[in-house]
């Protein structure tokens, strides 16, 4: 994502990193700030920078979360900013792709993500959600809609603090016995792109 602002924004790689966290801590997505300031079309974005063929590498799950998640009662969504193909290889990688019945992904929030209300309240429209919903986050404070949004907001983290507004579950206190941390937080582009990195650092040493 960095290499993406850097070459088509004529960035130094420090520049496009700094502008690039900029609008992540601002709008909770890049690409929101990258639309409205530089009019980059966000198709091209999202195909050029989740571009990850080896993502089976990358993604480290737990062994019962297949299981844990077969558990839970009610249909399950992914909502979430990136596209869709990124979004569903996640899924795949897990093992876990046929156990969701729709994937909103920031496409289809017509690229108003989270923290926007108006993608959650699209994706509750669309998906008939509102009558008894949970959204499951470790990032809610910069990422998810605001309390309320959801008929309940849990915060899913290994810490002891969770946002204002939010319920906080731990994997000994959770009634489906360890959903909150079956698997590792979801892999976002920047954990790919650092993911890829240490590799690539480890190989040269070796």
């Amino acid at each position: 994502m960095t290499a993406y602002l850097a070459e088509h924004l004529d960035l130094s790689e420090y520049a496009a990193n700094e502008l690039r966290q900029f609008y992540w801590r601002r709008y909770g997505a890049t690409l929101v700030g990258l639309i409205r300031h530089h009019g980059i079309d966000p198709h091209h974005f999202l195909r050029e920078t989740h571009r990850f063929p080896q993502i089976g590498d990358l993604v480290v799950g737990r062994r019962e979360l297949r299981s844990v998640l077969r558990r839970l009662p009610g249909h399950k969504i992914v909502f979430s900013n990136a596209p869709a193909h990124y979004s569903r290889a996640i899924l795949a990688a897990l093992g876990v792709d046929d156990l969701f019945d729709d994937v909103f992904s920031i496409e289809r929030t017509r690229f108003r993500p989270k923290p926007d209300a108006h993608g959650s309240a699209d994706c509750c429209a669309r998906t008939g959600c509102w009558r008894r919903a949970a959204s499951w986050s470790r990032t809610a404070s910069r990422t998810c809609a605001p309390p309320n949004a959801w008929n309940e907001d849990v915060w899913v983290d290994r810490s002891s603090r969770s946002p204002p507004g939010w319920t906080r579950m731990s994997v000994t206190s959770c009634a489906c016995r360890g959903c909150c941390a079956c698997s590792r937080p979801a892999l976002t582009t920047e954990d790919a792109e650092d993911a890829e990195k240490n590799k690539t650092r480890k190989s040269k040493v070796g």
